[in-house]
């Protein structure tokens, strides 16, 4: 049991150095020293005017991707389970406390796809910015699409494909994901699923 906990401190240790490796040699990737990147995790600036910013205790697991093309911005004590996927080529903003299941992507952006003399040209992007709110639970390979605000408190089901907002205090699940029910017991609740036909 103590080898164990010994282990644990150290690869904490070595994540928060790693983290602070990455702010030294990008210095557009701002945060504080507390926060801890696993092994084999890529964080990419794609562009010059790209930038990231990680808050206080944020744990990013191994093999996930953490690439900003535009802006990026993580909450305090955010985890992101292994091989999540974060992807900003305009904006993504995500609050404090928020959890992230393993192979969970959220990318705000697509390809727009036309053809041209019988070729298909997809090269060229397009983006909305992705709002998530503090205290949100992503499930494991959930999918978050451009355009889409999350309201705290809400869960989103393992494998669900999100294309369009979710209120505050709810349950989504599907593809694409629809609200199933409320996690507040509160009258003026939001969601959709609790309202009279």
């Amino acid at each position: 049991m103590v080898r164990l906990y010994h282990r644990t401190v150290i690869q904490k240790l070595l994540g928060i150095l790693r983290f602070g490796a990455c702010k030294i040699v990008h210095r557009r990737i701002s945060g504080p020293w507390s926060s801890s990147v696993d092994t084999r995790c890529s964080i990419i600036l794609g562009s010059p005017h790209a930038t990231m910013e990680i808050g206080a205790r944020c744990l990013v697991s191994s093999d996930c991707t953490l690439f900003s093309n535009g802006t990026l911005s993580l909450g305090r004590e955010c985890f992101f389970n292994s091989h999540a996927r974060i992807i900003a080529h305009h904006q993504i903003t995500i609050g404090t406390n928020c959890l992230f299941g393993p192979y969970a992507t959220v990318i705000d952006h697509d390809h727009r796809v036309d053809f041209f003399g019988g070729r298909m040209d997809r090269n060229e992007l397009v983006t909305a910015p992705i709002s998530i709110e503090n205290n949100v639970w992503i499930g494991e390979k959930a999918t978050i699409l451009k355009g889409v605000s999350i309201g705290e408190n809400s869960v989103i089901g393992a494998g669900s494909v999100v294309t369009k907002s979710i209120p505050a205090n709810c349950v989504a699940v599907g593809s694409p994901a629809k609200v199933i029910r409320r996690l507040l017991d509160r009258i003026d609740s939001t969601c959709e699923s609790d309202r009279p036909s």
